[in-house]
């Protein structure tokens, strides 16, 4: 075997030349695996590039969507990426927006004050400016516009109609946890056919002194003598003991009047007490101070035989029995003509049994 022997002159010849052969074949084949690209500013590993999805800031760019292809050079071809778009399709359901009050509650309480004191210039059945006839959606659209989103729509569980609008407002106390009502009134709109066909309200005397002055102040247009005086002789007036089989203590009586031709039905909820031991002789007197609760019912009087059962007489025949005549032997007339006098709300002494 031949052995060529290198002298120490011709080694930096021969290393250069090496070096040399190495250097041109490394621009031929180009970058080594491990080596790091920049892609549109950003420092990415080519064992990385067939996954790379577009940054952040490439998305915010782009408000229509639309990417720019990416180009990536490889040893062997160019290929091109396109990152898939952000989904523009509409969900098959529209998230229901809440709205947000834009009142205080010192401005919802001034509002609500004018409501019971002009019931915004329109006469029962319409109550605070709502017809019957509308849509729930232009009832919502009326008190969100005013800043109060009260109303909460929702199918409707107590009478036979499409949905309901369910509405409460009233006299606020805030302290620093919380704010609870003093004074509050309950308010359901009844739609049928995508009309409003019958509205209840209800509205319970409460326990502090303020609320109680509110109470006599906002309702006592709407109390026996003044609805009276008002909206004329009803159809009908009944009376009844709240409870007959389990009698309270004190004993609690109900006086109904209703206007079955105008759509309008109106329970006043009064406290007693008794005379003698329990069931034997009570006394109720009917000035406002002893009124315990209001419900109002305004009804398309077309409609009677669908909401009349939500009110007295409940077309119950046990009712047939329960009027004002039939208990205190006055007619309709007397009745009338003696309560729209304010001076004539005196006290009544009867035996429930």
């Amino acid at each position: 075997m031949k052995v060529t022997k290198l002298f120490p002159g011709n080694t930096k010849m021969v290393i250069g030349g090496y070096l040399l052969t190495l250097f041109v074949s490394l621009l031929i084949s180009g970058c080594t695996p491990k080596e790091a690209q920049l892609i549109q500013g950003e420092y990415v590993e080519p064992t990385k590039l067939a996954t790379r999805v577009p940054t952040v800031t490439e998305i915010l760019t782009n408000p229509t969507n639309t990417i720019t292809p990416i180009s990536i050079q490889t040893s062997e071809s160019t290929m091109t990426l396109t990152p898939s778009p952000v989904s523009t399709s509409t969900p098959s359901q529209t998230p229901t927006t809440i709205p947000v009050a834009t009142l205080t509650f010192a401005e919802r309480q001034v509002l609500f004050r004018e409501f019971m004191a002009t019931n915004e210039d329109c006469d029962l059945p319409c109550w605070w400016g709502v017809e019957l006839g509308e849509s729930l959606e232009n009832v919502n659209q009326r008190f969100s516009d005013l800043g109060m989103p009260w109303l909460v729509i929702e199918e409707s569980n107590f009478v036979d109609s499409d949905r309901m609008g369910v509405l409460n407002a009233g006299y606020i106390d805030e302290d620093e946890t919380r704010a609870s009502y003093r004074l509050r009134v309950y308010t359901e709109f009844h739609e049928l056919r995508n009309a409003v066909d019958y509205i209840y309200i209800k509205i319970d005397r409460p326990s502090s002194m303020e609320g109680q002055q509110e109470f006599i102040r906002d309702w006592e247009q709407y109390y026996l003598s003044s609805f009276l005086q008002r909206y004329g002789k009803p159809t009908q007036v009944y009376f009844r003991l709240r409870s007959i089989a389990d009698p309270m203590d004190p004993p609690q009586f109900s006086v109904s009047l209703l206007y079955r031709e105008k759509g309008l039905a109106i329970t006043y909820h009064i406290i007693g007490r008794w005379l003698q031991h329990q069931d034997a002789q009570a006394e109720f007197c009917l000035d406002i101070e002893n009124v315990q609760a209001i419900e109002l019912s305004l009804f398309n009087p077309e409609g009677f035989d669908r909401w009349g059962y939500q009110f007295a007489p409940y077309h119950d025949e046990l009712y047939e029995p329960l009027t004002w005549e039939a208990e205190f032997g006055m007619p309709l007339d007397t009745f009338y003509e003696t309560y729209r006098q304010p001076e004539n709300l005196n006290c009544l002494v009867l035996s429930p049994g």
